[in-house]
């Protein structure tokens, strides 16, 4: 399938394992750049390398972030922009 998602750029919360992982593995498998994001689970970081390995490392990002809460929210927002232009 060809969604035309080369280089878009999809953050994706709940993405540590679930849904949220398989999401993130299709945006990949369409070439889109992925932020993952969640809450705070070695899942995440683990899962990050093992996509970063199998997608390219500069099309997978992983980011804690509780976002229930403002302040993390505003540090997202902040860190994305400072990980490189590709993700703006």
């Amino acid at each position: 399938m060809n969604l035309e998602l080369n280089n878009k750029k999809v953050l994706i919360t709940g993405a540590s394992k679930g849904i949220g992982l398989a999401i993130a593995k299709t945006f990949l498998q369409e070439n889109a750049k992925v932020i993952l994001v969640s809450r705070g689970s070695q899942y995440l970081f683990d899962n990050e390398k093992i996509l970063q390995q199998e997608y390219e490392v500069g099309n997978v990002f992983a980011k804690k972030c509780d976002c229930t809460n403002i302040e993390e929210l505003k540090q997202l927002k902040e860190s994305v922009k400072m990980n490189g232009k590709d993700w703006i």
